[in-house]
């Protein structure tokens, strides 16, 4: 199975969300794109969901993976763990490309991973969550 550059790949993702917002739009007609061509973007039965589905990019790449939040996405999910260092969860990066993209930041819904062992010995789990405010 192909596996393209990261550039490659990050540019069929946008191509596939352009595809999939026109077809849950009333456009059906042709997509042209790169990688990607339609004669129509026809989708029957539409979702019941409007204007559509909700669509989650997981990812945390500041000049591209969170502009493509920025402009397509209703949810994200980035990542945080004990080794991961400060500014990994990048929400001021994020704030940025809405800015540009003329979204509403506050709409996109932002979730996070947590990739790290947990102290076994903890009780309460206070230092975890003290690591989650940060």
């Amino acid at each position: 199975m192909p596996f393209p550059p990261l550039a490659e790949r990050i540019e069929r993702l946008e191509e596939t969300l352009q595809i999939i917002h026109q077809m849950w739009s009333d456009h059906v007609g042709p997509y042209e794109g790169k990688h990607y061509r339609l004669g129509a973007t026809l989708n029957s039965p539409q979702p019941l969901r409007r204007p559509h589905p909700p669509i989650m990019i997981g990812g945390a790449g500041e000049k591209k993976t969170l502009r493509l939040v920025a402009k397509y996405a209703d949810a994200t999910n980035l990542f945080a763990g004990p080794n991961a260092g400060p500014g990994v969860v990048k929400f001021d990066v994020l704030r940025g490309h809405c800015a540009q993209e003329g979204t509403d930041y506050d709409r996109i819904r932002k979730t996070i991973l947590y990739v790290g062992p947990l102290d076994p010995d903890a009780v309460d789990g206070k230092a975890f969550a003290e690591q989650m405010a940060q």
